[in-house]
């Protein structure tokens, strides 16, 4: 049904009968919100449209999911009423559920990926931690319907289930349809009502009796019961004559002064909280507060500026009655008189806004004003001792001050403002400040202010300027702290980009290369000749014993002429000075056992490799499919294994908007027991039962130049015959004095090519370097770090097995453990591999690129 349809004869006659408004008109955040040229542009859940002058009609708008509430649904109603509370076009707020039934309460279907991530984490308090954070999400977000200043009518009709007694329990104005019925399903389910329902239906009802009744046995409360309850105000055949006599009080209201309404509202939920007296107090204190206010403002208007401030203050007033907007209120209506208006009507000046523990103790202070910063820790070290004791309020006075506060769980978000400010506005500008607060701290603990307090004093900033309210909500600030900016995102994408690229290079380029040394070695020939930049002291199969120098041998340089020196001292300048440092440091690395890599002219003739190209860089497509294993293991010196994991991560990024709608087909081969987990957003349905990667919307695009996790898995075993490369390493002492090492290796999966295999086996100190007697591939003494690096360009089914044959002067067989294992490969662990990349539109193949790496975090034998 189309809002037009319920515009009714006193939405008419308001227009006529107010002499400021000249036509229905709809604001700036009202069509941001509301979405007047497409209405579901905004929400997925809600539909908002203006169905009379300053009323607003909320819709749960999903009827073929009988109004369901899925996950979207809970912040999309927070955001909503959020913003229709700073929304000057909306005085009233209608809200009603599309098709068949109001609503079905919660959507367990879509809430299941919830529970499948609490039910994944192993560690109770932070399953705990998970459950009480999305809870309190939940609660905040039906609470907004009770802090929203403006009036809210539900109108129900059919089946109210569940969590919809939770968001009706928070509105103000209830009507219903003859055929309504309410339930308080939770308990039914094994779940408690714990959004709204359990706290806010005894104060409404008043029935203690008959609300434990209804929670505990989950019957249904039908129309004629709620009204005689007073649950709902009135009852009506149909939704049709529901939903006009609804607008037609909306617009009655909507025709009220707005501040008389919203302050009315303010006063029922402060009084529904407090005690009689309590309320009272609270109420006489904001109606003298206004008063002196306006004995301000009038004793100001004389002299001879008169005339001129009665004008200012019947602009004012004319305003007022129009907007309850406190960046309008305060605004020029006249630009001959903007000074002063200036100088009257804005009196609120704000010194000091903080945030400090209920024991006195200041977390986080932000002045606003030219003040000491004695005077200010003065001011907050005296706020706790004026807080009376026994009852609760939200200001306080001082013979200079008015600290006005409001308290977060274990703290307090404390103001402190002039006293000739005015109070409405000190509350309206405290409300802004403690939503601020949750949405960079979101446990409310001191530690977390702390380490947000950079970005809450920034959102301060943005609220208050020189003692002043600017004219800003919540997602303005938001996105002035963010600071986000596309040219950036786009800078930082490339600049990985390129580093990807440079880093994928060089890996290629050092793989040619030890290939060809590989080569080399098993014609017989030592490598090291100028073949790269960091040569090896031995070759393979070495058969004549030799004691490893302290320093790598580096490439034999070319021959330089020399030139003689002129006799006498010379002040001219020494071109070339600091490269003759550079390179006497460099030979006293060398002197000291360093490998120092050296970067040679990529024009030197005599490199005998230089003709040779290298791999032609990985091509990378518009849809990059990235697999990321890490494999760490811990096997005994004595055999066996002590434990091995693998996680692996497949991350997908797309740089064509095109190709946004797409699925991924994997196929898995894989038997050995690995834990797949996907993204919270992709369809487990799919993945389950077809191995397909997609989002459980289909329309919704993944995201542009954005690594996206998609999928993630686990492996844990202790079975030996799963590690890809065993080492055993015999160290045995030989009646010297010294110790004979014997340690090999065996690769046992024949698929898997390992490469830059590093071995590092540990030497004992002061025992000099090693004498190596054999050895497959190459080796390196670091004489700093007592260790013997055993180098492999590449392990595969042509060099499955290999060893190395050393002695050591010196030393016990236990101080050659740990050993260490170092390697990369291009073949995942886990026999999951990337099929084929279709799109959802027309199921045709999309031209898709796959990289993998396995590489080790920690492989030891100890």
């Amino acid at each position: 049904m189309h809002s037009k349809n319920f515009v009714t004869p006193v939405a008419n006659q308001f227009v006529e009968s107010n002499p400021f408004v000249v036509a229905p008109r709809v604001s700036f955040a009202a069509m941001s919100i509301t979405g007047t040229t497409n209405p579901s542009n905004m929400y997925s859940t809600l539909s908002v449209t203006t169905v009379a002058p300053f009323v607003a009609h909320v819709t749960l708008n999903r009827p073929d999911k009988l109004n369901a509430m899925n996950r979207a649904f809970w912040g999309e109603i927070r955001e909503c009423f959020e913003k229709l509370n700073d929304d000057p076009e909306c005085r009233t707020v209608v809200l009603s559920g599309a098709g068949r039934v109001f609503t079905a309460g919660l959507d367990l279907t879509d809430m299941s990926d919830f529970f499948d991530i609490i039910q994944s984490e192993q560690d109770i308090a932070r399953k705990s931690k998970l459950f009480y954070n999305k809870v309190r999400e939940y609660q905040n977000a039906f609470t907004a319907l009770e802090k929203c200043s403006k009036p809210v009518i539900a109108a129900i009709h059919s089946a109210c289930i569940g969590g919809g007694v939770d968001l009706i329990s928070a509105s103000d104005i209830r009507y219903c349809t003859q055929d309504a019925f309410f339930q308080i399903k939770e308990v039914e389910i094994g779940l408690a009502a714990d959004v709204g329902t359990l706290q806010r239906l005894p104060k409404t009802v008043g029935n203690d009796s008959i609300v434990r009744e209804l929670a505990y046995s989950c019957r249904k409360l039908y129309s004629d019961e709620a009204k005689s309850l007073g649950f709902v105000g009135r009852i009506f055949p149909d939704k049709e004559s529901m939903m006009s006599a609804a607008i037609d009080l909306a617009t009655v209201i909507a025709n009220k002064s707005p501040v008389a309404v919203q302050g009315t509202k303010i006063n029922l939920n402060y009084s529904r909280d407090h005690t009689v007296d309590e309320s009272l107090e609270y109420e006489a204190s904001t109606l003298e507060l206004n008063n002196a206010s306006k004995r301000r403002f009038s004793e100001s208007c004389h002299g001879p500026n008169t005339y001129m401030y009665k004008n200012i203050y019947k602009d004012f007033v004319n305003l007022n009655l129009q907007t309850t907007d406190s960046s309008i209120l305060f605004r020029p209506i006249r630009q001959k008189n903007i000074i002063f208006y200036q100088n009257i009507v804005t009196t609120m000046v704000l010194i000091a806004a903080a945030i400090c523990t209920k024991g006195g103790k200041t977390l986080l202070s932000r002045q606003f004003v030219e003040m000491t910063k004695s005077r200010i820790e003065g001011l907050l070290a005296a706020f706790p001792k004026l807080i009376p004791s026994g009852k609760q309020h939200t200001f306080v006075e001082t013979d200079s001050v008015r600290y006005v506060y409001q308290p977060l769980e274990k703290l307090y978000m404390v103001l402190i403002t002039t006293k000739a400010s005015n109070i409405l506005e000190d509350l309206e500008t405290l409300r802004l400040f403690a939503k601020v607060v949750p949405e960079y701290c979101k446990s409310m603990e001191e530690g977390d202010i702390s380490d947000n307090s950079f970005n809450l004093i920034f959102a301060f900033d943005e609220i208050v300027a020189l003692g002043y309210r600017e004219s800003v909500n919540l997602a303005q600030i938001r996105t002035f702290v963010e600071m986000d900016s596309h040219e950036e995102k786009v800078y930082q994408a490339v600049r990985k980009s390129q580093e990807r690229e440079a880093m994928q290079k060089m890996r290629e380029k050092a793989k040619e290369l030890q290939r060809q040394k590989l080569e080399l070695s098993k014609r017989g020939i030592k490598g090291g000749t100028g073949s790269s930049s960091y040569s090896m002291s031995s070759s393979s199969y070495n058969s004549n014993p030799s004691v490893i120098p302290e320093a790598s041998s580096v490439p034999i340089e070319p021959s330089r002429p020399s030139y003689s020196k002129p006799s006498g001292p010379s002040k001219a300048l020494k071109l070339g000075s600091k490269s003759r440092d550079v390179e006497s440091f460099v030979d006293q690395l060398k002197s000291e056992g360093e490998r120092v890599p050296l970067n040679e002219p990529s024009n030197n003739v005599n490199n005998k490799f230089s003709s040779m190209s290298p791999q032609q860089q990985a091509n990378t497509e518009s849809v990059h499919i990235k697999i990321e294993e890490g494999i760490t293991v811990t096997a005994g010196r004595d055999g066996g294994l002590q434990n091995m994991e693998v996680h692996g991560t497949t991350i997908l990024r797309i740089q064509d908007e095109a190709a946004t709608q797409i699925r991924i087909l994997f196929e898995n081969e894989d038997a050995r027991g690995i834990q797949l987990q996907t993204h919270p957003n992709v369809d487990k349905d799919l993945f389950r039962n077809k191995h397909q990667i997609g989002l459980k919307n289909p329309q919704k695009p993944f995201p542009v130049n954005t690594d996206v996790p998609i999928l993630k898995w686990r492996y844990q075993t202790t079975d030996e015959t799963q590690i890809p490369l065993t080492i055993n390493c015999w160290p045995s002492e030989n009646g010297s004095g010294g110790c004979d090492v014997n340690i090999e290796y065996e690769l046992l999966i024949d698929d898997v090519e390992l490469q830059d295999v590093v071995i590092t086996i540990p030497v004992p100190g002061g025992s000099g370097g090693p004498v190596v007697g054999e050895c497959e591939g190459d080796y390196i003494y670091e004489a700093r770090k007592h260790c013997l690096l055993w180098q492999l360009p590449v392990i595969d089914s042509s060099n499955k097995t290999g060893a190395m044959e050393f002695t050591v002067a010196g030393g016990t067989a236990s101080q050659f453990f740990p050993v260490q294992v170092s390697f990369h490969a291009t073949q995942p662990f886990a026999r999951l591999s990337v099929a084929d990349v279709v799109s959802i539109d027309s199921g045709s193949s999309v031209k898709h690129s796959v990289e993998t790496l396995l590489s080790t975090k920690t492989y030891e034998i100890v």
